[in-house]
């Protein structure tokens, strides 16, 4: 079996620029609750998805089309490449919260 790894390649870059824009619209949710401590998180986890997104779509353009193994091989990488980045906002959420950018007056809410 011959795999061509320039199809996978640039079919994993295009799933994870797709997937970016999930972390864009989280920024919108995150505005909209007034939970501005996460609009960097999801912004750098958009930036680096969408750039390591671009990257492999440029970098395998010239790919032929996918046959059955490439597709099987491209949803097996991309579930995993997924599920590491999909991570990347719960952990720089978390190391946000923990060095507490805002001052305590902010978090403590109305007594009226």
């Amino acid at each position: 079996m011959n795999v061509r790894h320039d199809t996978i390649g640039r079919d994993v870059g295009r799933i994870l620029q797709v997937v970016s824009l999930m972390a864009v619209v989280s920024i919108v949710v995150a505005i909209v609750n007034r939970e501005f401590y996460a609009v960097p998180a999801f912004a750098v986890s958009a930036a680096i998805m969408a750039g390591i997104g671009i990257g492999l779509a440029r970098w395998f353009v010239g790919g032929p089309s996918p046959r059955k193994l490439e597709a099987m091989i491209t949803a097996a990488g991309a579930w995993a490449m997924i599920g590491v980045l999909g991570g990347l906002p719960f952990l720089l959420i978390a190391w946000t919260i923990s060095l507490d950018p805002l001052p305590a007056w902010t978090n403590t809410p109305p007594t009226d």
